[in-house]
């Protein structure tokens, strides 16, 4: 079996091809080779910059100043709760409107309300949940408390927020002054009243240790039509949840690997969790938060947005997330390198994803300060800016015949950037690559123990631009056998899956994967 790569140009009508050749396939084989087309993705319009701001970790007395130089459009307050009767909490209160106090008033609390009162054109919402809230999605139950809930957060975006500031003029204060000086006369050294700031909208944070239940995904998809009924379209919905939220259900079993976005041995309790919520409440929610983070380094997040994107509809509505934070990891936590999180970034939006959101504005695992935090996020945000928009594949690319199957490729496909791969999936033993394209040239090699090794003995170059790969000998029935485009910049990246096929008893018996003669 051939399996050519060729790099045409439309206009001019040049073409290189890459051959990877095997030994031949019996007649029916070919049938079983599955073939996807490319999908175009160009940059999204929606490319959000979205930042979790915490109640906690801010040093600075007044973050304002600096949460004001961020590239950050929209912040989400981080956290707030309902109890089982609908009242309404949040850390450190900062969604609580604070009373007065001339001398002190919370960091937190104080950076949210002066940037969004500088800034209105800012969108700031109140995320409800997160882990330590989680019992709060137990309280969605009965059409009762799903009302009482929803009436309140109806009133949370209609309550003014008062915005206190130091050394304002008599002129600029809100009202009657709240502070005097001995002599009478008011006191604008202390804080007072500059005006009022409101909540832009909710973020449903919907996260749980235990794996989500269908029934809680019912409750939260009817609270959230309520609430939608409560206050229409002016204000913003959105909705956060796990990595492996939209993967295949199937994706629990560590033998299926297709589609599944964590396949580490050990899965998680929680792909698919979130399918029938996502599949009910595409045009409900206005956009949608993908944790792409703490699932370890070989977390194939570009799988994880696909998934969403596949079950929402519109990509430009989902979000990649990414942290600045330590991380959880299979083996120990880890911290992402900011090389790793700008090429995410600028990925999501050549892509034409809904943009990024960052976890967080405020504590941070390094002790970061916030002005570095801030810079970190705007690098980010300007290589989303920066991106192109990635190449497109054409729709009848794939070729499939019992000899061969050809990919036909733009010219500009092969920019350095981009690879075209054979991977095989053996069992629960992982991928291992056994041959690859880039830059108009290929190369065969394999995995030995933890470093690559070159596979001289099957190796030969035909022409420039052109090498015969002869597969290893010990490919047993039930590999699968994978061609996939990959950008080699970004770790287990996957920008499109042209195919695969299983090994059968029948192809050994016919000698298809033995090494050919040199």
């Amino acid at each position: 079996m051939y399996v050519h790569i060729a790099n045409s140009n439309p206009v001019m009508g040049n073409k290189k091809e890459f051959c990877v050749r095997k030994l031949a396939l019996a007649m029916g084989i070919s049938a079983a080779f599955l073939a996807f087309p490319a999908v175009a993705s160009t940059a999204s319009d929606e490319n959000r910059t979205i930042a979790y701001v915490t109640s906690w970790g801010f040093t600075d007395a007044d973050p304002a100043p600096i949460l004001a130089e961020s590239k950050v459009d929209t912040y989400l307050l981080s956290f707030a709760r309902w109890d089982a009767q609908g009242n309404i909490t949040s850390s450190d209160d900062i969604a609580t409107p604070m009373p007065y106090d001339p001398w002190w008033i919370a960091g937190g609390y104080l950076g949210w309300t002066h940037m969004k009162y500088d800034h209105p054109e800012r969108k700031i919402l109140a995320a409800f949940g997160g882990q330590t809230y989680e019992d709060m999605w137990s309280y969605m139950d009965t059409p009762e408390r799903r009302e009482a809930i929803a009436q309140s957060l109806a009133e949370l975006l209609k309550t003014p927020y008062p915005v206190y500031k130091r050394g304002l003029k008599e002129s600029e204060i809100d009202g009657d002054c709240q502070f005097w000086n001995w002599n009478g006369s008011c006191n604008t050294d202390v804080y007072q009243k500059a005006g009022s700031v409101y909540l832009d909208g909710i973020d449903f944070d919907f996260e749980k240790v235990a794996r989500l239940t269908e029934k809680e995904n019912e409750n939260l998809l009817l609270l959230a039509q309520r609430l939608r009924e409560l206050i229409g379209k002016d204000k913003v919905i959105s909705l956060t949840t796990y990595h492996v939220g939209a993967d295949p259900v199937e994706c629990a079993n560590n033998t299926v690997v297709d589609n599944c976005s964590y396949i580490e041995d050990k899965r998680s309790d929680h792909h698919g969790e979130v399918l029938p919520l996502l599949e009910k409440s595409k045009d409900l929610f206005d956009f949608f938060n993908v944790m792409a983070y703490d699932a370890g380094p070989n977390f194939r997040w570009q799988v994880a947005m696909e998934n969403y994107a596949r079950a929402i509809g519109d990509k430009s509505k989902v979000v990649l997330g990414a942290t600045i934070n330590s991380q959880w990891g299979p083996v120990s936590n880890f911290i992402e390198s900011k090389e790793n999180n700008l090429a995410r970034a600028e990925w999501q939006a050549a892509n034409g994803y809904g943009g990024f959101f960052v976890w967080t504005f405020g504590a941070n695992t390094q002790n970061m300060p916030l002005s570095e935090q801030v810079a970190y996020v705007n690098d980010m945000r300007e290589a989303a800016d920066n991106a192109a928009p990635s190449v497109e594949l054409p729709p009848s690319g794939i070729v499939v015949s019992p000899q061969a199957v050809t990919l036909t490729l733009p010219t500009e496909y092969f920019n350095g950037n981009n690879r075209v791969v054979i991977d095989r999936q053996k069992g629960l033993l992982g991928n291992e690559n056994l041959g690859y394209t880039q830059s108009g040239k290929a190369w065969g090699y394999r995995y030995s123990g933890a470093l690559p090794s070159v596979l001289t003995s099957g190796i030969t170059h035909t022409a420039e631009g052109m090498t015969e790969i002869a597969f290893p000998a010990f490919i047993s029935v039930g590999d699968k056998l994978f061609f996939r485009s990959v950008d080699p910049n970004l770790t287990n990246s996957v920008l499109a899956d042209f195919g695969s096929v299983t090994v059968t008893q029948s192809m050994l018996d016919n000698g298809t994967f033995l090494p050919r003669e040199k």
